[in-house]
């Protein structure tokens, strides 16, 4: 394969990955091409501690391959496991935007490939392109203004009430049966793939979803 072929497809592909996640999802294309530009592909050997909590953080991680586990405690002999990120999430991204220390360890579960995005790389391309960091501004307090609405009218959601809401919305074939991605639903629903997986088996056992086969679900009428 060409040289410039091959560098455009892994750049293609960065561009993908990183403006799905949540942070970026609403900046232009152009920014995200150079956001995307900044980030090191970068490989992660299993019980690799990526994170530690109370560190300072210096850079944010796209999963591409692997999963990694996402541990917080009182202290770092009292850590115990929060949440999995798997390929298409990021964990440390808030350390581009501020100078906290790490709030959680975060350790690879499997090997791992991956998108790091250094914490002064990320500020010199916004310091060279001004604009891009009103549009993160703007993403920013859209996603704040969302939560402070959801807070002060009440309409904080159960995992439940958001799986039963998305999957209403979702496409179904001719016998009305629902092909779910557990990975992307978690992502829209806000939580981990385990969180959503017993939620999901906690909907069925309501009689509101049943289950007809791997992956394959029917709302109930």
């Amino acid at each position: 394969m060409d040289c410039d072929v091959h560098h455009n497809l892994i750049m293609d592909s960065r561009i993908r990955v990183i403006g799905q996640l949540q942070l970026f999802s609403g900046l232009p294309p152009g920014h995200i091409e150079k956001i995307a530009a900044c980030g090191t592909f970068i490989r992660i050997a299993k019980k690799t501690v990526l994170m530690e909590q109370g560190a300072p953080g210096r850079s944010m991680i796209v999963l591409i391959r692997g999963r990694v586990k996402i541990e917080q405690g009182p202290a770092l002999s009292q850590l115990s496991t929060v949440a999995y990120r798997e390929a298409g999430d990021a964990v440390g991204e808030m350390s581009l935007l501020d100078d906290e220390p790490r709030s959680a360890r975060v350790t690879a579960v499997t090997d791992c490939q991956a998108i790091q995005i250094r914490k002064e790389d990320f500020r010199r391309v916004v310091i060279e392109n001004p604009q891009l960091c009103f549009e993160l501004l703007k993403v920013t307090m859209l996603r704040l203004r969302e939560a402070t609405e959801e807070l002060t009218t009440g309409r904080i959601e159960s995992i439940e009430a958001k799986i039963i809401r998305l999957l209403e919305k979702l496409p179904v074939d001719e016998s009305g049966v629902l092909s779910l991605n557990q990975t992307q639903l978690a992502k829209q629903v806000g939580c981990s793939r385990e969180a959503l997986n017993r939620n999901l088996h906690t909907v069925v056992d309501s009689g509101k979803l049943v289950r007809v086969g791997r992956g394959k679900y029917r709302l109930a009428s």
